[in-house]
């Protein structure tokens, strides 16, 4: 396999994985909670909304009412989430330039360069949306 086809393929899985954490951070099952009381309904709560899932398949959605009632571990998941987002479009505009099928960069240092910068953005995205950490932050509080 020669390296522009290893090159596409890497763009392609980064433009997949930056997808799915786009997928996770506006989905609302962060946190699955039922209680004992009623137990024909669970909570599910996301960074943006609570959800009331009934069993018969009924399922009500309320985003959450302000931003200064939130816990300390959802308004940091929230700018985690929303701040590795940013960083993965940004490696991705960086690493384009220096794909072998683009143009842009002729020269051999800023082609290598922005290939760089690009792993790079794309090693700092994936750390900022670790599921397991923000997962783990998250789910230590009981909500009710």
């Amino acid at each position: 396999m020669d390296s522009c086809a290893l090159e596409l393929l890497a763009m392609l899985l980064f433009v997949a994985a930056w997808l799915c954490v786009l997928a996770s951070t506006l989905l609302p099952q962060w946190l699955t909670m039922s209680t004992a009381l009623l137990p024909v309904e669970s909570y599910e709560l996301g960074l943006w909304e609570t959800c009331v899932v009934q069993d018969v398949g009924g399922m009500e959605c309320r985003a959450y009412d302000s931003l200064l009632g939130l816990s300390r571990d959802l308004k940091l998941s929230r700018i985690l989430m929303c701040a590795s987002l940013a960083v993965g479009v940004l490696g991705l505009l960086v690493a384009t330039p220096g794909l072998h099928m683009v143009n842009s960069c002729r020269g051999g240092p800023k082609r290598i360069l922005t290939s760089i910068g690009g792993g790079a953005g794309g090693r700092v995205w994936s750390a900022l949306s670790r599921p397991s950490v923000l997962h783990g932050t998250l789910g230590r509080h009981a909500f009710l």
